[in-house]
Parts: C-alpha cells; structure tokens; sequence
C-alpha cells in the first residue's frame, strides 16, 4: 500500500500539471517506432495512378507518420488519427508520401536499418520529452521551429 502511495505521490509530482492523458497515445506511438517489424509502408499517390512508393520496411515509420500529422494539424482528433492517415491519405500535405528516408546530398543513401529506428525514436522520445507539456497549437509552433527529424533522416 505504501508503494503505491509513494508511486503516485512521485507520479504525480514530477509529470506535467497541464499534461492531457489523451497525448498517451502519442506517447505509445514513439514507444512503437523501434518494433523490429517490417511490412508495406507509405502512401499511394493521389495525383496519378501510380500505387506510390509504397516499399516494405519498418512499420514504426508508420507510427512516426501518425505523429507527425497529429503535431501538424491540431484540428485531427488524436483517437481518430489512423484512419485519417491511413483511409482519407490526408497526411500527404504533412509528410509528403509518409516515408522516412536517408539521404545525403538530396540523394537517398541507404534504407533503413533497426539501429536507424531506435535513433529515430530517440529523436522522437526527446523532443516529446521537452514539449509533451504543450498545448495542440504550442506543439505545432514548437515544431516549425524545431523539427523532429534531422538530417540524414527526412521526410519525403
């Protein structure tokens, strides 16, 4: 009993007051980009036929992607993200075709490897850490100003 007393007094003492429960799933999301899973990822391409440049790696790019539009578009329910990421492709305006990729000189180097996702969620994991306490609006203006993902990782 006392345990659990000491667990929550702390818990409660060193998280954020302002901390909405909702952004756990935010928070699950990072947990996930490390999965040593691999599978079809990224999005078909709207403006054509094409089916996109869908290739088979990592599903914690998928999980980063999910991330990505919420801390974009504050507007998106947080409960609801997946299906407007993954049926209404609206995550094109915000990660382009939702891949993550490697690049040097604006020329992809290498596909991802397992130690390229657990930096990637480091990356994440860290400015989560600095920034879980803002508000939808505050966490997108953090991030025109700071953005996750630095070189040689990037969107395309």
């Amino acid at each position: 009993m006392i345990k659990i007393i000491a667990f929550l007094f702390f818990t409660t003492l060193f998280s954020c007051s302002t901390y909405p429960r909702k952004y756990d799933k935010i928070k699950n999301y990072i947990d996930c980009i490390d999965v040593d899973k691999k599978s079809f990822i990224g999005y078909p391409d709207l403006n054509s036929s094409y089916i996109g440049p869908s290739y088979f790696g990592y599903i914690g790019i998928n999980y980063a992607c999910y991330i990505e539009y919420l801390i974009k578009n504050e507007q998106v329910d947080i409960d609801s993200v997946e299906s407007y990421v993954n049926n209404e492709y609206m995550h094109e305006k915000f990660t382009g075709k939702g891949l993550i990729i490697k690049v040097q000189d604006d020329k992809v180097i290498d596909t991802l490897s397992l130690s390229d996702m657990k930096y990637i969620k480091s990356l994440y994991s860290d400015w989560w850490s600095k920034n879980k306490c803002l508000s939808r609006k505050e966490l997108k203006k953090e991030y025109e100003k700071n953005p996750i993902l630095r070189q040689p990782y990037e969107w395309r």
